[in-house]
C-alpha cells in the first residue's frame, strides 16, 4: 500500500463536523488503527517513559484552537498577509506554529510580555553559534537582540543603530566569521542589510524581509564572497501578480537575482528561509497567496483562495521551482504537507521537518508530524505514521526545527503541548532524546536546533512564567558535548559588548 495511505484512509473515516468532547478520542482511535507498523515490519522505535504522554483537557483545547485557526485561514489570508504598518508582512503559518498550538491558551487579554525572546539560531562558517530575537520591556518599546557564543558563554552584541535607521526586528543572520557578519533587519523605511567588519557597521538598502513566528532566516553565507538574502514581494495590484527577487553578494556588491514567475492570480509571494552548503546547492522555502477572479456586477474582484508553500533551488546559474512533496506522496486530494524547516547535508541531500494533514473537509483537523528527505529528485518519508521507525511521542509532536551533521546524524526539535522534545536519527532508527528537565521557567518550548558537529549540538528553548497578567520570558540553551546535555543560560540583560 502507498506510504501513509493506511493512515489517510483511517483518518477520512473520522467525522469532523464539530470537535466536541470526544474529538481527541476519535483522533487517537484513528491513529491507533492506522499504525505504526507491526513488529517485524521494520526496526523498533525507542523511547523513555518520560515521553509517554496522556490525553488531557488542555490538549483538546489546543487541537480545537489550531483547527479553528486553519479554518479561518482561507478567509483572512489577504488581511494577514498584508497586515502591519509600512508593508510589514505577517506570514500565515500552519496551526502547529500558532500560539494556541504551542500551549499558550489564555482567557481574556493576553498577559504583557517582558524579558528576552530568542527566535532563531545559526552557525557561522567558523562553527561559532549565533542567535537573535527581541527584548520586551514593560510599558514601553523593546529592542532587537543579537547574541554570539564565544566558546565559554553567550554574549550580547550591539545591533546596527544611529544613521542606519532604527532596527525594528532582526530577520536573519549570516556569519562567515566573527569579524564578517551580515544581519537582515526591518526598519520603518523597509528592509536593510548591515555588515560588521570587526570595527563598524555599514548598511545597505535591501528587499523587504519576512517576519514570522516560524523558524526563519533571510540570510545564508556559503562563503565570505557568496551571501544570499531572501524576502518578499508584496503587492496590492489588481490582479495580483507579484514578482519575487532575491539578492546576492559576490564580495563587492549586492545584485538582484530574479526567481521564477508564478503567473496571474498569485500574490504576496515571499521567501522566509534559505539554506545551503555550496554555490550550486542553495535551497529557499517560501509561500504565496493564490487568488480567484470574481465578478460582482461590473466590478472585478480577486478573492483569496488558499495559501501555498513552494521550494526553490539555485544550481549555480538560476533559481528553479522544485516539486512539492504532495506531488509525489499524496494518497488523496485532501492531503496537505507544510514544511516548517529544512537543512542541507554536505552531499546536497535535503531534509525537511513539518506537518501533514488529512481530512475530508477540514484539512487541519487531523495532523501528524512528518520528516522528509529529497534525493535525486524524489521525496522520501523518513518519519510519519507508517514509517518503520517512529519515536514514542510522534502523535503529539510538533516540529519546529531540523539540523544535521550528516544523513546519519539528524536532529529534529519540537515538542508536545506539555514539554520540549528532540528526535534523533542515527541512519537506521529514530529515538527520543532525554533532555534536562526545566526547573525554571515553568513553561518552555524548543524553537531551534543547531548541529555544529556530532559532539556540538545546541537547542534553543524559549521559556516563560506567567503570573498576575505578566509573562516573564526567559530563553536558555541546551548543549550536547557528545556525552551529556547541559543547560546554558542566554546572555545576561547587561549592556551589549563586542
Amino acid at each position: 500500500m502507498h506510504e501513509d495511505e493506511r493512515l489517510s484512509n483511517a483518518l477520512r473515516l473520522v467525522p469532523v463536523p464539530e470537535h466536541g468532547p470526544d474529538f481527541q478520542a476519535r483522533r487517537e482511535a484513528a491513529l491507533a488503527a492506522a499504525g505504526p507498523l507491526a513488529a517485524g515490519q521494520g526496526r523498533p522505535w525507542t523511547s523513555s517513559r518520560k515521553h509517554q504522554r496522556r490525553p488531557t483537557s488542555k490538549r483538546l483545547l489546543i487541537i480545537a484552537a489550531a483547527a479553528s485557526i486553519a479554518l479561518a485561514a482561507a478567509v483572512l489570508a489577504a488581511v494577514l498577509l498584508t497586515a502591519g504598518s509600512g508593508g510589514e508582512r505577517q506570514t500565515l503559518v500552519p496551526p502547529s506554529h500558532s500560539r494556541a498550538a504551542a500551549g499558550g491558551i489564555t482567557s481574556g487579554p493576553a498577559p504583557e510580555q517582558v524579558g528576552d525572546e530568542l527566535s532563531g539560531m545559526v552557525g557561522g562558517l567558523d562553527g561559532e553559534p549565533w542567535t537573535w530575537g527581541y527584548r520586551h520591556r514593560k510599558g514601553g518599546p523593546g529592542s532587537p537582540l543579537l547574541e554570539r557564543w564565544d566558546g565559554q558563554r553567550w554574549q550580547a552584541v550591539r545591533t546596527p543603530s544611529g544613521k542606519m535607521a532604527a532596527v525594528r526586528e532582526i530577520d536573519g543572520v549570516a556569519a562567515p566569521s566573527g569579524r564578517d557578519l551580515w544581519v537582515a533587519y526591518d526598519t520603518p523605511r523597509g528592509g536593510r542589510l548591515a555588515h560588521w567588519d570587526g570595527v563598524r557597521w555599514k548598511a545597505f538598502p535591501a528587499i523587504d524581509f519576512v517576519s514570522t513566528s516560524e523558524t526563519s532566516n533571510a540570510l545564508l553565507a556559503v562563503s565570505p564572497n557568496d551571501v544570499w538574502a531572501v524576502g518578499w514581494a508584496g503587492t496590492r495590484r489588481q490582479p495580483p501578480n507579484s514578482r519575487l527577487t532575491t539578492m546576492h553578494w559576490n564580495g563587492n556588491r549586492w545584485s538582484s537575482i530574479p526567481t521564477p514567475a508564478f503567473g496571474r492570480g498569485v500574490g504576496d509571494v515571499s521567501l522566509r528561509l534559505v539554506r545551503g552548503v555550496s554555490p550550486d546547492a542553495v535551497w529557499a522555502l517560501g509561500d504565496y497567496q493564490r487568488y480567484r477572479r470574481k465578478t460582482v456586477g461590473r466590478k472585478v474582484q480577486w478573492v483569496p483562495v488558499r495559501w501555498e508553500q513552494f521550494l526553490l533551488l539555485w544550481d549555480g546559474r538560476r533559481w528553479t521551482r522544485q516539486p512539492w512533496p504532495t506531488s509525489q506522496l499524496s494518497s488523496g486530494l485532501k492531503d496537505r504537507i507544510a514544511i516548517n524547516d529544512l537543512v542541507v547535508a554536505s552531499d546536497a541531500e535535503l531534509w525537511c521537518a513539518g506537518s501533514r494533514w488529512f481530512g475530508p473537509d477540514n484539512s487541519s483537523d487531523l495532523w501528524v508530524p512528518i520528516v522528509l528527505r529529497f534525493l535525486a529528485g524524489r521525496w522520501q518519508v523518513m518519519a510519519s505514521s507508517a514509517a518503520p521507525s517512529l519515536p514514542a511521542d510522534w502523535k503529539q509532536f510538533m516540529s519546529t526545527s531540523i539540523a544535521l551533521t550528516s544523513s546519519q546524524d539528524v536532529w529534529v526539535a519540537g515538542g508536545t503541548d506539555t514539554s520540549s522534545s528532540l528526535w534523533h536519527w542515527d541512519g537506521g532508527a529514530w529515538s527520543v532524546v532525554d533532555l534536562p528537565e526545566a526547573q525554571s521557567p515553568t513553561q518552555s518550548s524548543a524553537r531551534s536546533v543547531l548541529a555544529v558537529a556530532a559532539n556540538d549540538v545546541w537547542v534553543l528553548c524559549q521559556g516563560s512564567t506567567t503570573s498576575d497578567r505578566l509573562e516573564q520570558l526567559e530563553p536558555f540553551f541546551l548543549h550536547f558535548d557528545g556525552t551529556a546535555w547541559q543547560r546554558v543560560p542566554a546572555a545576561p540583560h547587561a549592556g551589549a559588548q563586542r
